[in-house]
């Protein structure tokens, strides 16, 4: 025996793409197995997208005739034209979500999340998978007004907690640690200037959204954020001196001063004006030359959010 809830926009075997949308889920369900020793999928491939959860438990899975065995809670992801060959099992306790779903956007949202590439994506536990897959089985049981509209908001929760999970979860070689501090390197060196982080990508011979991932997993925050906080760094040193506001941004490669102000506020609860008046009272004030030429070699502080 096998537990079946499931759902679909339309028929789930009709896999006609929707453009409506820059992705939306078209059907999906839930799979338990009680007495059924196993459950098989084959498919040449269809013309939308399949995502498949598998909550505490694996999945087999075969790429030209190779058998590979997805962790308990692991993602498998085919994407259009890709065969599908996969199982489960009652002995292994298989207790599987699927969704197919498609878009306008559906490649552009998928790399830029880092997502497109591979089949099986290794995840932590997370209660809200399931939640997600939940709530679009009602949405598409009870189609409700603007029951697509809400599928297609729950679908990017849903890819947008797997890449994060992803990120977290990943364990780099070294020849990628040397790279991502190559990358530092490149940061600190031309923080000043205006960075272009697909450009740094490129130099470093990988893809934007690799890039990101891999930067992400070793440093604990975005490659923006990294910039924004040796950008920050960089003018607490110069605050405690007499140069102007409007030469600290353009030093620290704000565009202006107007939201060098913004950005430091938000991150450091007051005006960069505030700073000054609290902390010239503790320290001397330096000469702006040397500040000039020394300030440059220090890592930058590390501060929570993104």
């Amino acid at each position: 025996m096998l537990i079946v809830n499931s759902t679909a926009y339309a028929d789930s075997e009709i896999d006609t793409p929707n453009t409506d949308f820059p992705v939306v889920a078209t059907s999906c369900g839930h799979h338990a197995m009680i007495t059924q020793e196993r459950f098989r999928t084959i498919r040449d491939g269809r013309t939308d997208y399949q995502l498949l959860y598998a909550k505490d438990c694996p999945i087999h899975y075969y790429i030209e005739g190779k058998e590979y065995i997805s962790p308990s809670n692991s993602f498998l992801l085919y994407h259009p034209g890709q065969p599908q060959y996969y199982e489960y099992f009652l002995r292994e306790n298989a207790n599987i979500y699927w969704v197919h779903f498609t878009g306008n956007a559906v490649p552009q949202i998928l790399e830029h999340l880092g997502l497109d590439q591979g089949i099986c994506f290794e995840s932590r536990s997370n209660k809200r998978y399931t939640m997600i897959y939940d709530m679009m089985i009602e949405e598409l049981t009870s189609r409700r007004p603007l029951f697509l509209e809400y599928t297609s908001h729950l679908m990017q929760e849903l890819l947008l907690n797997l890449s994060r999970s992803i990120v977290y979860n990943m364990e780099l070689d070294h020849t990628t640690i040397v790279l991502m501090e190559q990358a530092l390197n490149i940061l600190n060196q031309h923080y000043r200037g205006n960075i272009n982080f697909t450009a740094i990508a490129s130099e470093l011979k990988m893809s934007p959204s690799w890039f990101s991932r891999c930067f992400t997993s070793y440093f604990q925050m975005s490659p923006q954020r990294y910039l924004t906080n040796i950008r920050l760094g960089k003018s607490k040193t110069l605050l405690l001196s007499d140069v102007s506001m409007k030469d600290i941004a353009e030093l620290c490669g704000f565009p202006d001063q107007t939201y060098f102000s913004r950005i430091f506020k938000k991150y450091e609860g007051m005006t960069p004006t505030d700073y000054r008046k609290i902390h010239m009272e503790r320290f001397q004030t330096p000469d702006k030359s040397a500040l000039h030429s020394t300030f440059d070699n220090d890592r930058p502080e590390t501060h929570t959010g993104d």
